[in-house]
């Protein structure tokens, strides 16, 4: 429901849509309410669960990274190898 607020936001063509939609996200998650009154300062612990979650996120990617080319390269080295032992490209 956020996302669909934030995207609502974003168009800007539909605001009576994106008003009724986020009463309703404050009242799931009464701290949504701060976004809705213009306070958008979050707590130290919002602040550390988000950075919690990109940091998370970074090394999980930059672990992916390291991944694919390892395997990029290992696919690399067998097919310089197969090329040195083969009998003219057959």
């Amino acid at each position: 429901m956020k996302l669909a607020y934030e995207e609502l936001e974003l168009d800007g063509c539909f605001p009576d849509l994106l008003k009724t939609l986020g009463k309703r996200i404050t009242e799931l998650d009464p701290r949504f309410g701060n976004r809705l009154n213009g306070d958008t300062k979050i707590s130290a612990e919002e602040k550390a669960a988000i950075d919690d979650d990109l940091m998370g996120f970074l090394n999980n990617i930059n672990s992916q990274d390291d991944s694919l080319k390892n395997h990029k390269k290992e696919i690399l080295e067998n097919r310089e190898n197969k090329s040195i032992f083969s009998n003219g490209g057959t």
